[in-house]
């Protein structure tokens, strides 16, 4: 059998036409991106990263919002955002909120750092309790059994009648 010179080669060719694809490939999807990128960093006012802090940005005409979170260097990424006005809010605990606002366009990959500022402590607690109400226009004996006492209270074999024998009016017989 006789081989010709330029069989060996000619092998070669596809695997060669479809690593230069792979190659020119990325550059053609990245081009056709219909959304933006936004980044940045956060630190606080003497220039150390802020971990764990909360971005939002929304989207100032449809309402459309994405979160990130800053990484243990403060840096933080919000990727696919579809290209328009953008209002960016920082928080973190600690630390007073900061706003900012930013136009994206197609494609763009922006950086918007913030500075944090200490802010004030805000704490919440909420109590709620509610009272039994006494109807002075009723003259009957009744009870009203809570949540509390039903899941407190021991009874036996759990049965519901049985909190019944809690109200003063009623008697076994």
């Amino acid at each position: 059998m006789i081989r010709s010179k330029w069989s060996f080669p000619l092998q070669i060719v596809p695997i060669i036409l479809c690593a230069a694809f792979l190659l020119i490939l990325p550059e053609s999807v990245r081009s056709q991106a219909v959304s933006a990128t936004l980044s940045g960093k956060i630190t606080d006012a003497s220039g150390g990263s802020v971990a764990k802090a909360t971005v939002t940005a929304s989207n100032l005409a449809t309402g459309f919002s994405r979160s990130a979170q800053s990484s243990d260097n403060g840096e933080y990424a919000i990727r696919a955002l579809p290209a328009g006005e953008y209002k960016v809010v920082v928080e973190f605990s600690g630390f007073g909120k900061q706003t900012k606002n930013i136009t994206l366009q197609v494609g763009q990959a922006a950086e918007l750092g913030f500075t944090l500022s200490p802010g004030e402590m805000v704490q919440k607690v909420e109590v709620e309790a509610t009272a039994e109400l006494a109807e002075p226009t009723r003259t009957q004996v009744s009870t009203v059994i809570t949540e509390n006492q039903i899941v407190n209270l021991p009874v036996n074999g759990r049965e519901f009648i049985d909190f019944a024998l809690l109200s003063p009016a009623v008697t076994i017989g």
